[in-house]
């Protein structure tokens, strides 16, 4: 038998299973081809809508609920033209400028309420980046354009969050009045490819953008002179005529080249490290009226872990108080009941703290009342008080605990105790005139006396009374910190 009769029986009497063959690797030939089709489709995909989510934009910086000075933008752009200029002629120039501003979450609706959307993102930007934007004009993306059916003249009303500075889940924190509206008209629609997709994050969903001015939705916020939004791009920007983003001005000779996007991160991490102020960090230093010692408090209430740490290590070679003074911790809390026996007192500034406020051996279960409150209380050295809070992050849940102090001593409403700067500023509370605007952020359930309102009249927010710091700490400590301050007396 020949090679090619061989041949020919196999394929007479087995082509069934050369078929199954042949059938199968065509099978899998074409699974894997397309395989890889996908595969390319997909990642070329995912790079198209980086790039549109980017809008041309090279670097970000977005701090999110934490916003810092709208100066450090200024700051940061001053040196980064220092460091690109370059040439022995004046005609040698390469300026790239740096866009910065507010991103909000909120909500937007037509005026005739016909159309609501959530989760949009509103994006505001300065006098000179949002010149292309009326005072009363918002812009919008295609895609929320088309969520709220809107064209060019429609009125939409913006719902934003005041930034109060502590979260919604913060006890101490106004529910009243908690949102702003801004009603606005709509000046153009920006589809994607024009940079009307700007977006941080990648979750598969098409952003809902506003554009508007700073100074629409800043103030009313809570939100003047604040910013947490840096962006920057060689060729940059926004909303302009016939659908461009004329954002930035670009002025470029042949030289320098432009930075690198590696160079530009490295340049702006370096700038952040040096021209990073205390103000940028929503922190302030001030001298307290006593003039022999300053306070480190936060716009955001509760001082942030690393701040504590680098202010605990401050040396009197650092500047911060006096040479001969040390750091003070401080936590002060709004509690809402003391009571010994049948008497009670309702809402009061209860402080933690140690020397000098509080004897240096004095235990964790035991309390330093003012004479006011043990004159309202009827107490003496040794009587019980128990102290009513809620749990600082309890949110609406408004989880109250009790807990019981003997009384180690009573100490005058004046001096170091008479000192109302050691309530922090706690929203809706700290700026009220009287008991009666307070908007706490809970219901005043406890009766609030005359006396109690001639106590806030004359001394606003003192504290009543004092714990040690750790008995503080046990009692009001939360996700956001455990001081409210730090001093150098």
């Amino acid at each position: 038998m020949t090679g090619w009769k061989l041949i020919r029986n196999s394929l007479r009497f087995h082509w069934r299973s050369h078929l199954g063959t042949v059938l199968g690797a065509a099978i899998g030939s074409a699974v894997l081809i397309g395989a890889l089709i996908v595969g390319d489709s997909v990642r070329e995909t995912l790079k198209a809508k980086a790039v549109e989510g980017s809008a041309g934009f090279q670097s970000a910086l977005f701090s999110r609920d934490r916003f810092f000075s709208d100066k450090l933008p200024g700051r940061i752009e001053s040196t980064f033209l220092r460091e690109r200029m370059a040439g022995p002629s004046s005609n040698s120039l390469f300026k790239e400028r740096i866009v910065s501003g507010l991103v909000l979450a909120g909500t937007a609706s037509r005026q005739d309420g016909t159309a609501r959307a959530n989760q949009v993102q509103i994006l505001a930007f300065g006098q000179t980046t949002g010149a292309d934007i009326p005072t009363d004009g918002v812009i919008l993306n295609t895609a929320l354009a088309q969520k709220l059916s809107a064209k060019a003249g429609d009125a939409i009303i913006l719902r934003l969050p005041k930034q109060t500075g502590l979260s919604a889940d913060a006890v101490v924190n106004p529910r009243d009045d908690a949102y702003v509206a801004v009603r606005l008209r709509v000046h153009r629609i920006v589809t994607a490819e024009a940079g009307g997709n700007l977006r941080f994050s990648q979750n598969g969903y098409e952003p809902l953008n506003a554009f508007v001015k700073h100074e629409q939705v800043g103030p009313p916020a809570g939100l003047l002179g604040r910013q947490n939004l840096i962006l920057t791009r060689r060729m940059s920007w926004l909303p302009g005529d016939g659908d461009q983003m004329d954002f930035l001005l670009f002025l470029r000779s042949n030289q320098p080249q432009p930075m690198s996007a590696k160079e530009e991160i490295h340049f702006l991490e370096s700038e952040l490290g040096t021209g990073f102020g205390i103000r940028d960090a929503e922190l302030t230093l001030d001298e307290l009226p006593d003039r022999s010692s300053v306070a480190l408090k936060s716009h955001r209430i509760f001082l942030d872990p690393p701040v504590i740490s680098a202010a605990l290590a401050a040396t009197p070679a650092s500047g911060i108080g006096n040479p001969a003074s040390a750091p003070v911790p401080i936590l002060t809390y709004m509690v809402n009941l003391l009571t010994a026996g049948t008497n009670q007192t309702p809402y009061s500034m209860v402080t933690a703290v140690g020397p000098p406020y509080t004897p240096a051996d004095m235990k964790d279960d035991e309390i330093v009342v003012n004479q006011w409150l043990a004159d309202d209380l009827n107490v003496k050295p040794g009587n019980a008080v128990a102290v009513r809070y809620f749990v600082a992050d309890s949110g609406s849940q408004l989880i109250e605990r009790t807990n019981t102090f003997r009384v180690r001593s009573i100490v005058p409403l004046g001096g170091i105790y008479g000192d109302r700067t050691l309530m922090p500023d706690f929203p809706g509370v700290a700026k009220a005139e009287s008991t009666k605007e307070w908007d706490a952020g809970f219901p005043l359930t406890h009766k609030i006396r005359d006396k109690d309102e001639t106590y806030w009249n004359q001394h606003k927010g003192t504290p009543k009374a004092f714990v040690t710091l750790a008995a503080g700490q046990q009692m009001w400590s939360n996700r956001w910190g455990n001081l409210t301050s730090i001093r150098w007396v």
